[in-house]
Order: structure tokens, then sequence, then C-alpha cells
């Protein structure tokens, strides 16, 4: 993992493809008057997960929503689904952050290297906006999301999450059982508000100045594959 250190300007080694929109809400709500918010822009993207969904460090979790703006949608429909996952019960997806990236040249170049190596069918990018707080598990401390983009923001760093089969369930391979439970099948990584974020933002959703949005939200890319 890359050291602590300023964050600066990045090459990009791919285009996330943008995923379609809902006709439906193409900015017919948005305010031609003033510029659109994030939350706005977003609403014609799908939810990446529907149901309650946590960004865990150390004991603290903090709910978001995510939204898919890029990529493979079947990424995130594999690497988020819960594991054990009761029938008609609904159970939080909880990722826990267990590491930090920090937003420096060689970190940048590490994750564009996962990107390439998984290919366009290997990743995804979501963008995550605060949940509720007032739903959720009592065995851990929930907090607004703007906290976990604080922490990330003043680390200068990406929290990233590490899934492995025994995550989701289905013993790591998509066609069930015949590997080792601990096998790594993905890499997720929450990137507070920042260039490298703003830049990945800016290919998949129109509108977008160049400068981050003051709103609390988390960029997440995710691969998937061991790489």
């Amino acid at each position: 993992m890359a050291m602590a250190g300023a964050d600066t300007a990045l090459k990009l080694s791919d285009a996330t493809e943008p995923v379609s929109r809902s006709p439906d809400s193409d900015g017919k709500d948005l305010d031609p008057k003033s510029d659109p918010t994030l939350s706005e822009l977003v609403k014609s993207y799908p939810f990446a997960w529907r149901g309650n969904l946590v960004l865990v460090l150390k004991k603290t979790g903090f709910p978001a929503r995510l939204h898919l703006v890029g990529g493979e949608s079947s990424v995130a429909e594999y690497l988020l689904k819960s594991r054990g996952k009761d029938e008609g019960k609904d159970e939080p997806c909880v990722l826990k952050i267990t590491q930090r990236l920090q937003l420096v040249p060689s970190g940048f170049d590490e994750v564009n290297e996962r990107l390439t190596k998984a290919g366009s069918n290997g990743h995804c990018i979501l963008l995550a906006l605060p949940g509720p707080t007032d739903e959720g598990d009592n065995s851990m401390q929930l907090r607004p999301l703007r906290s976990l983009v604080s922490y990330l923001s003043q680390k200068q760093a990406a929290g990233i999450v590490t899934l492995s089969s025994s995550d989701i369930g289905d013993g790591g391979s998509e066609n069930g059982g015949g590997v080792n439970k601990e096998e790594v099948i993905g890499v997720l990584h929450a990137f507070p508000p920042c260039e490298f974020s703003q830049a990945r933002l800016m290919k998949a959703i129109p509108n977008l100045s160049l400068e981050p949005s003051k709103e609390d939200h988390i960029v997440i890319l995710l691969v998937k594959g061991n790489v």
C-alpha cells in the first residue's frame, strides 16, 4: 500500500462506461436556473443495493445508499449479496474497512492496475450517499456518512474492503462451491472527494463540475477478482 502524501494529478487507465439511466427522470426534475446537486443528478441511476448498507470502520457503522453509475452491474450484484440471507428477511450488507490506500500517485497506479486487469466487465463505479442512521444493527454504533468522509479526507486515504468468498455464502464461485471459503473474490475502494474520484464520476455522470461536490459522498470502485 502507498504511504502518506498529497493528492496529485493522475492518469486514468480506462474510462468506466456509464450505466443506462431511467428515461422518466432524465433531468426533468432539475432546476434550470441552478446547478443540479449530486443527489439530484443520481436520482436517475439505479440503486446498487436496495436494503440497508453499512460501511464499517473499527466498531462504528456509517449507513449509506448506493447508486450504480458506471461499469458492469453484475459485479455489484455478485459481490454485494449477503451471506446467509434468510428468505423473506432483509439483512444489512456490512462492508468492513480493514486497510487504507494513500491518495498518492503510487496508490492511484495500484488502483488503475487492478481496473486494467479486471477489464471492462470486471468492475463498476458506485456513488455512496448518506443513509438513515436510525435503522440497523444494535451491535454497532451508527454515525452519519459525513464522519467517514471527514476521516478519510483527513487521512488523505481511501478505505479498502477485501471481499472473500465467505462473505457472499456461495463458496466463492459463481457456480457454487469447490474453492477455499476464504478466497479473495473482490476489492472495494472507498474514496473521499478528491481529484481521482471526481475524474471517475465525471466520466459516468454528465454535468458534473471539475470540483468535487460539497455534499457528503464516497466514490466506490468495486473490482471483481483477486487482482
